[in-house]
Formats: structure tokens, sequence, C-alpha cells
């Protein structure tokens, strides 16, 4: 879609607009719905909004910025509209994103996202993040690993019988390791962070930055 109005905005002003010019965007809010089913598309959407990146910018989708918003559940919003009525953390984050990537300011785009992902030993996954921000912790729950060998479907739901819950079991300003006694010594094959529909109450999921920019959910092969 991006492609696609880029190449119109280009051809319609008769090449007076660049043909890959700043696009920003809002990754999937959050639902509130008691009984709206969790079952792993709507995470899946909202990773495949970053081309399977997991953020934006990046070389599928390059010029561009995402505001994440998982942290944003509206209980009281109408119709249960999944656009969250809290505009002003929305357009704040797209204001970091547009100042990072269009303007050049040192700023942010984004949250916090894993570098390098690793097994460091048999009970703990390393992940590391970028030394450009520093990690704030609120718990250590949220996260997820596949110890099957063969396949780690990311649209299976997060109760479901591939992906078991763990925690983090520490956590410094640029890394965190993730517990993984779970696969019963076994190599892990992925992890997930945040592969829920709601995955936090307002402002207080797990991973910040000292911003305040919430890490965006991921999926990662190791």
């Amino acid at each position: 879609m991006i492609h696609y109005w880029r190449q119109r905005w280009h051809e319609g002003t008769g090449g007076q607009t660049e043909p890959v010019f700043p696009f920003g965007f809002v990754q999937l809010c959050v639902r509130n719905e008691p009984t709206w089913m969790d079952d792993g598309y709507y995470s899946t959407i909202r990773w495949h909004q970053t081309a399977d990146v997991g953020y934006a910018s990046n070389d599928k989708m390059p010029n561009t910025f995402m505001a994440v918003t998982i942290d944003l559940p509206d209980s009281g919003i109408p119709f249960n509209s999944p656009h969250t009525r809290d505009k002003e953390d929305v357009s704040m984050r797209l204001a970091n994103g547009a100042l990072n990537i269009v303007y050049g300011y040192n700023v942010p785009a984004v949250g916090p996202t894993p570098e390098v992902i690793y097994q460091r030993s048999l009970t703990e996954l390393q992940i590391e993040y970028s030394n450009s921000q520093n990690l704030v912790l609120t718990s250590t729950e949220n996260f997820q690993v596949c110890c099957d060998p063969d396949v780690c479907p990311e649209s299976e739901a997060y109760n479901g019988p591939t992906w078991q819950n763990t925690t983090v079991s520490s956590w410094d300003l640029h890394s965190l390791r993730v517990n993984i006694t779970v696969c019963m010594k076994q190599h892990v094959n992925a992890v997930r962070y945040a592969w829920t529909v709601t995955p936090c109450p307002f402002k207080k999921c797990q991973i910040y930055n000292d911003k305040g920019l919430p890490a965006p959910p991921y999926i990662f092969y190791c």
C-alpha cells in the first residue's frame, strides 16, 4: 500500500513529490472486549505491518516511521473500536518518528527493539538491544518461547500448545535474559514478546525506553 500511494502521488504531481517520500503510520492498536478471541492473527497483522521486521523504518520499508500503540487500551471507547481516543500519545509517537527519520533529530523513532538474540545457556536466552536506548522494565512477564525443533507458528494463539509462557530472569540497561527452563533443556527455536490482542493495561507494558516509548511486539527465530 505504501509503495502504491507513493507511486500515485509521484505520478499525480508530475514528479514533484519524491518517489519515496516519508510515510508514517500507526501500528494496530488493542481491542477491549473481553470476549474478543485472542487467536494469534491480530498480533500477526501487527508483525506484517512492519514487513515482518518488527519496527520501521527498515530495509523493506525505507523512509517510514511507526507509532506503537499496544499499551493504549481504551476501555470506554464506543463500539469496541481499535482506534484509541488517546490521540495525544499517538501523535507524539508519530512526531518522534518524523523528527528522527525525516528531519534527522537525535530522538528515538521507536521503543527498544532487539538486535541480537541467542541461547546463552541451557536455562537462559540472551536478548540484546541497541546501546542508543536504555531499557526500562515494568515487569518480567509477557514473553513466550517455542521449544519445538520443527515448527513455531507465529499466528498460534497466546495460550496455544506450541508456545510456552516464561519470564525475564535478569536485565540491565541494554539487554535482558529470558528463562527457558520450560523447554526442559531442549534448544529454543523462537521467542516472542507481547503477542496478544491487548498485552497490557494503559501505559503498563513490560518494556519501555527511558523516554517512555514502548517496545513493539516481536517474534524472532533463534
